[in-house]
């Protein structure tokens, strides 16, 4: 900090480069003792038989070197990719806090001179190491309230987290609005089956681990809780049934999965794998009871969606109790107005018109015969 204050920083630290360098040299050739700042004093441990290690012992110690190498490296790149969302404008926010002390640090630059430039850097870095550092390293709780550095680089987000951030961002959206499923009267065209949906709403009040634990796993907020109640309670058992997969291959083309509803989302996640989904109930187009093998007896026990922006449908079968979760999802789509309750309804609609159509004609001949046959 002195030659910074005299404007000898870039001579001072040469010239103590070259007398380390020197002294180096010298013992090197053995002209001097050893000089160290700090005195240490060489352990002279036994010698130990290189046969005497066992290869369980070696395996260990392989092993665990191999363990910090990971850890080491795995660290190292979790830097790399938060420096790296750090730069990309991942999150505006933290690229800000280092955007505008650099755009300051570039217009200083234009208006001070090199001396006045490299003897305020110096005076910060002899601050920050000899004075800052330390204090921080004794007072980690000052240091996580004050050490404003130290927040932005734990506050970064590497690959991962940055995906998981983004589907959470995602899946907020995409929630429906719960004064919405609860102010409509039965008199609006909903009825009992609002009521009865209505009802299957978890309370507020009760938050087991369970569910933070799903919630988590979904990245869904803890308002978006399975129901406590009706078909879906526990998750329902069913088979994800993939149509692009080749049908010989068994294992591609079912797999054992496990339903759940909230009052936005309708989650599926695999047993055996950590494939999950949750689809938001405002994304889905379409829901039709299905029978995937034709051939067995029976209506079949599958549930068909057809979600928004996905060419493919999500297939569901073996699905125990099909028209019970059938139900429960057009009562939740009545209550809210979504599209594949509404198309629900046309088709319907539609279908007792062309129905009540028929029996228009059958009563408009009828009394024409009649008569013609008193005639």
């Amino acid at each position: 900090m002195y030659l910074c204050w005299v404007g000898l920083l870039v001579p001072g630290l040469l010239a103590v480069l070259v007398l380390r360098l020197t002294l180096n040299l010298l013992e090197e050739m053995k002209l001097i003792p050893p000089i160290t700042l700090l005195p240490c004093k060489k352990k002279i441990e036994p010698e130990k038989d290189k046969d005497s290690t066992s290869v369980s012992d070696k395996f260990n110690i392989v092993l665990e070197v191999a363990t910090k190498g990971q850890n080491k490296f795995g660290q190292l790149a979790d830097g790399l990719e938060k420096a790296k969302n750090l730069l990309m404008w991942k999150r505006a926010g933290d690229t800000k806090q280092i955007f505008t002390p650099l755009c300051g640090a570039f217009i200083m630059t234009l208006f001070l001179k090199l001396d006045t430039i490299v003897f305020v850097v110096g005076w910060f870095l002899g601050l920050k190491l000899f004075v800052i550092d330390p204090v921080y390293n004794r007072f980690p709780r000052i240091k996580e309230k004050y050490d404003n550095t130290h927040r932005l680089w734990q506050n970064l987000l590497t690959d991962a987290q940055l995906e998981k951030y983004t589907q959470r961002n995602a899946n907020n959206q995409m929630i429906l609005p719960r004064s919405q499923q609860l102010s409509k009267s039965p008199t609006e065209g909903v009825g009992s089956r609002q009521s009865s949906s209505a009802s299957l709403l978890p309370s507020s009040d009760t938050m087991s681990e369970e569910d933070r634990l799903f919630c988590d796993r979904f990245d869904l907020p803890e308002d978006e809780r399975p129901f406590p109640a009706g078909p879906f309670k526990g998750g329902r058992h069913c088979i994800h049934v993939d149509k692009e997969s080749s049908v010989k291959v068994s294992t591609a083309f079912q797999k054992h999965a496990k339903l759940y509803l909230t009052p936005s989302f309708l989650c599926y996640e695999m047993v055996r794998t950590d494939e999950r989904r949750a689809i938001p109930l405002a994304n889905i187009v379409r829901i039709e009871k299905r029978k995937p093998i034709s051939f067995l007896p029976g209506n079949g026990m599958s549930l068909e969606i057809v979600e928004q922006g996905f060419e493919m449908p999500h297939i569901f079968g073996g699905l125990l109790g099909r028209d019970q979760c059938y139900k429960t999802l057009m009562d939740i789509g009545r209550a809210n107005s979504l599209v594949y309750a509404q198309q629900h309804e046309e088709v319907s609609g539609g279908m007792r018109l062309s129905e009540l159509s028929g029996h228009e004609d059958l009563i408009a001949t009828e009394p024409v015969g009649a008569v013609s046959q008193f005639e």
